[in-house]
């Protein structure tokens, strides 16, 4: 087997910090995020198979999950304010991390590529696995902005803001699902978070009927009152 750094730069995700532009209580670092990611991924998808009929491999998209942001190794963790000025700088980054995944494919030796090119590749990704892995992705950022503000640190209130966005319903009822199988305890994180969602659910409308204020007018800079994107439920 040829020698390889592809493992090397894996190891250095550990190094690259979450959220560079607000202050935190606690770093997280991209390293533990993807893994936080797997679990939860894997989770929404057995919940899917489980509970809603649903056909997906939960085993793949714990992998893809666990590989989503490999190549933040060569790019950094772009702020999303930053990311999503406008389309164009969206659409540059989203050829700049095509690049960074293909030259992470390439480090990988040849008698293992055909292993984790299907991983690190978005191109390899079914729309169901991508929509799941996002839908996992939001979710423990969210656990994030909830963990800094029940520690008093105000600055994640319009993070927390951008990631209340309308819901799927099916991705809405997985994700109060896995709240209520992840804790009996009332003061837990996760029940608040099942609590947050158990709301009205009308089709073609968003999953809550209320709305915090300020959600009503915060933008992005320079955006022409465009809000990010926000995740494919």
């Amino acid at each position: 087997m040829s020698q390889s750094h592809f493992f090397a730069h894996l190891s250095r995700l550990k190094l690259i910090n979450r959220w560079p532009l607000m202050r935190n209580v606690r770093t997280e670092n991209v390293s533990e995020h993807s893994l936080q990611v797997a679990m939860v991924a894997h989770a929404l998808a057995a919940i899917k198979n489980r509970k809603f009929g649903g056909q997906v491999n939960a085993e793949r998209i714990a992998l893809l999950a666990m590989y989503h942001d490999a190549s933040e190794v060569l790019t950094g963790d772009l702020p999303t304010p930053v990311k999503y000025f406008n389309s164009q700088i969206a659409q540059e980054y989203k050829a700049i991390e095509k690049i960074a995944q293909q030259k992470l494919v390439d480090m990988v030796p040849d008698e293992l590529r055909d292993i984790f090119e299907p991983l690190i590749d978005e191109h390899h990704y079914s729309e169901e696995e991508q929509s799941i892995v996002k839908q996992a992705d939001a979710l423990c950022a969210y656990l994030k902005c909830l963990e800094e503000l029940s520690a008093g640190n105000n600055e994640f209130l319009l993070a927390k803001g951008r990631l209340e966005r309308p819901w799927h319903r099916g991705a809405a009822r997985r994700w109060i699902t896995l709240c209520k199988c992840s804790s009996q305890a009332s003061s837990c994180r996760w029940t608040k978070l099942a609590r947050i969602r158990r709301c009205k659910v009308l089709a073609g409308r968003r999953l809550c009927s209320t709305r915090p204020e300020y959600l009503k007018t915060e933008t992005v800079p320079g955006s022409a009152g465009r809000r990010p994107p926000s995740p494919v439920w």
